[in-house]
């Protein structure tokens, strides 16, 4: 009788364990070179290409960008958005309802982006829908995933547009950073507030301790988690703190 390998255990995460690896990867995310030059609206259409740009710290920072874009990811973004909409609605605060339809909003306002690729000789040979497309190219194709749809704008299109391209795709990502980070105090509040069960990140006994430069720690959500002033007002910090007061007289 032959024996049958047993298979690593999967974990299955719940809404909480979602939003606390979603705090993880944005504090990843943020202590990256190039995290400060993607957070900041930008204000216009006018796409400026990022000089002296240093290609390893580069890849740095999207290898921590794709956990929010890929498809099957429990931290994608628009899975993330789904969380926080179910969090806030338990927690029947009117102003998060509110902030979470505004920073959808302003992500779909967003200017979309199309491309159509010419050789040399102007024969047509990719198109570019959206901006969606343009990102699946150069993450897909480009630095990451070996998608052969995405390789003959490698192989056939001339240097000039590569480079203008690569331009689009940087002014591409502004929008799903900006709004990724929006999500962050949220996330803290939603936790804070204990509106779902815990999972398998249970705290304590264990303690996660994650230190940054410049920092604002948020404690007793069972986990401490740091980030950059620039992602937290003292307006979110006293919300945030007055949640975890208000969860832990109820815990009692």
């Amino acid at each position: 009788m032959r024996k049958v390998k047993a298979g690593r255990a999967k974990t299955v995460l719940n809404s909480s364990d979602q939003l606390v690896l979603f705090l993880h990867r944005m504090t990843e995310l943020s202590t990256k070179q190039y995290f400060g030059l993607f957070v900041q609206p930008i204000r216009s259409t006018t796409i400026i290409p990022l000089e002296d740009l240093n290609e390893e710290l580069f890849i740095s920072f999207l290898a921590g960008f794709r956990h929010f874009h890929l498809s099957q990811s429990p931290v994608e973004m628009g899975r993330i958005h789904g969380v926080l909409r179910q969090g806030v609605k338990l927690m029947r605060v009117t102003a998060l309802e509110h902030q979470m339809e505004e920073i959808k909003r302003t992500f779909d306002k967003w200017p979309e982006m199309a491309a159509e690729v010419f050789t040399s000789e102007n024969v047509p040979i990719m198109s570019f829908r959206n901006s969606k497309a343009v990102l699946d190219l150069f993450l897909n194709s480009r630095y990451f995933h070996l998608d052969t749809a995405g390789l003959p704008f490698f192989f056939k299109v001339p240097q000039a547009q590569i480079v203008q391209l690569r331009n689009s795709f940087q002014w591409v990502i502004n929008r799903y950073v900006v709004r990724l980070t929006a999500y962050v105090p949220i996330a803290l509040k939603v936790l804070a507030a204990s509106v779902f069960p815990p999972g398998v990140a249970k705290f304590p006994p264990e303690r996660i301790h994650i230190t940054l430069h410049n920092e604002r720690q948020v404690t007793n959500i069972g986990i401490n988690i740091g980030f950059p002033k620039s992602l937290l007002t003292d307006t979110d910090i006293a919300e945030i703190n007055c949640l975890n007061e208000t969860s832990l007289r109820k815990g009692h």
